[in-house]
């Protein structure tokens, strides 16, 4: 049993890790393509009556970079979604090693009978905000299958 805890736990480390790697990365690449065809744009102009072929270089790299960024309407999408599981992993891999903010300060205040009946709608809670999560992933792909993205 110590060797299947043991898995789950690296799985759990290295999906979390994945998690926000993919993130910034993807977050990151389109950020600065965003801001480099302007770059080549403004350089392009720069040369525009000074050097008519160079101009043109300029232009079409910001057109192809431009081209990529436009293309890349489903990076905002993909980063959501990787967070919405972000936060049922770090939420459970936060519990599991008790590093949460302490937020049962209070809950701790109350009788154990009352602490149960807490911990009971808190998981119905998260239970309902997987359903939704569940229900919009599954409409989602469904839309993007539909116009055959």
């Amino acid at each position: 049993m110590n060797a299947v805890r043991l898995i789950w736990d690296r799985f759990e480390e290295g999906f979390i890790v994945f998690l926000l790697a993919t993130m910034t990365l993807v977050t990151f690449v389109y950020v600065i393509l965003n801001n480099l065809y302007t770059f080549f744009y403004s350089v392009g102009e720069r040369y525009a009556e000074s050097a008519e072929g160079v101009s043109e270089i300029f232009y079409s790299i910001g057109d192809v970079i431009l081209d990529i960024v436009q293309g890349m309407t489903w990076s905002n999408a993909l980063t959501k979604a990787l967070f919405a599981w972000l936060i049922f992993f770090g939420l459970a891999y936060g519990v599991r090693i008790g590093g949460h903010i302490g937020v049962d300060a209070l809950v701790k205040l109350a009788s154990r009978s009352t602490q149960r009946i807490i911990a009971i709608i808190a998981c119905f809670f998260c239970l309902g905000y997987a359903g939704l999560l569940s229900v919009a992933s599954f409409e989602w792909i469904s839309t993007l299958m539909q116009a055959s993205i």
